[in-house]
């Protein structure tokens, strides 16, 4: 599994607990090392999880990150922040296996629909 934009594991906290340690292993990704480390810190009793920078606005380092290699991909309010969602969304593919599944939440302003 691979978080995209992890930043302060508020959605991470509420899924590691419903993970098999022994049949996972979790990326959990930000643009900064800040985040990585006190992810790391507040995460310490789950051995399966990596922490690795990745900006998603940019294309991802494939020595980092295997291309097609993740089965489950999670974004939880981080890829509306991107400067270009449909080439984001083409970075994100890329990571994701065949019949791979991408869990996308991002929150909608109300006042931001068409009237």
């Amino acid at each position: 599994m691979l978080e995209v934009g992890g930043g302060t594991g508020g959605t991470t906290l509420h899924v590691l607990p419903c993970l098999n340690a022994q049949q996972t292993e979790y990326v959990f990704t930000d643009v900064s090392n800040v985040f990585l480390s006190k992810a790391a810190k507040r995460f310490e009793a789950y051995p399966f999880v990596r922490y690795r920078v990745l900006d998603i606005g940019s294309d991802p380092d494939f020595r980092v990150f295997s291309p097609h290699g993740f089965d489950v991909v999670i974004a939880a309010n981080v890829l509306h922040a991107t400067s270009d969602l449909h080439s984001t969304l083409e970075r994100v593919r890329k990571l994701i296996a065949p019949h791979g599944l991408l869990v996308l939440l991002e929150e909608l302003a109300l006042n931001a629909l068409p009237t």
